[in-house]
């Protein structure tokens, strides 16, 4: 089973993107901060990372160095999704 990370501090769209992916058939981990991400990011092995551009704690831009130089072989999405929810 594929392994996908969701790191999106947005609860509602976190659980959205969590259950259309677990419906699909993949694997999904969840992380709404940038410190949980990289506890996710040492912890989990992710065939890809959908990650938020603003994040509580970690610039986005820290986080995405931060999977792309712990994982080499992963192929990383990096997304800008406007949420109605803020």
């Amino acid at each position: 089973m594929k392994q996908i990370l969701i790191v999106e501090d947005e609860i509602i769209m976190n659980k959205i993107l969590s259950n259309i992916l677990l419906a699909e058939g993949y694997g999904v981990t969840s992380a709404h901060t940038a410190e949980k991400a990289r506890r996710c990011f040492r912890s989990t092995v992710n065939d890809l990372a959908i990650l938020d551009i603003s994040l509580p704690n970690g610039s986005d831009y820290e986080t995405f160095t931060y999977y792309t130089s712990s994982q080499s072989n992963l192929f990383l999405s990096y997304w800008h999704i406007n949420t109605p929810f803020r």
